[in-house]
C-alpha cells in the first residue's frame, strides 16, 4: 500500500516506509509527479514477503512478488523519470 501512495499521490506525501511490502509486479502501473524518498525494510527469514523473490506462502496459495532489491531498483528509476 505505500508504494501505491508514492506512486499515485507523490504530491501529497515526502517519503515512504516499506515492511516487507512489494510494489506493482508491473512498473507501468508507477507513474509519481514527483521523487518519493523510500526506506525498504525485508527480512532474509520472512515467508510471506520472501528476500529472494518468486512465491511467497499465504494462506490462500502462492502468489509472484519481485525481490525486494528490484522493488527498490524500479522505484528509482521510476522517481529518476519524474
Amino acid at each position: 500500500m505505500a508504494y501505491r501512495m508514492a506512486c499515485q499521490s507523490a504530491d501529497l506525501i515526502a517519503g515512504i516506509a516499506s515492511l516487507a511490502g512489494p510494489a506493482f509486479l508491473e512498473p507501468s502501473q508507477c507513474a509519481p509527479s514527483e521523487p518519493v524518498n523510500i526506506l525498504h525494510i525485508n527480512g532474509t527469514a520472512d515467508v510471506l514477503a520472501t528476500y529472494w523473490g518468486g512465491a511467497g506462502t499465504l494462506a490462500a496459495g502462492h502468489r509472484l512478488a519481485p525481490r525486494p532489491s528490484e522493488t527498490v531498483s524500479t522505484s528509482a528509476e521510476l522517481e529518476q523519470t519524474s
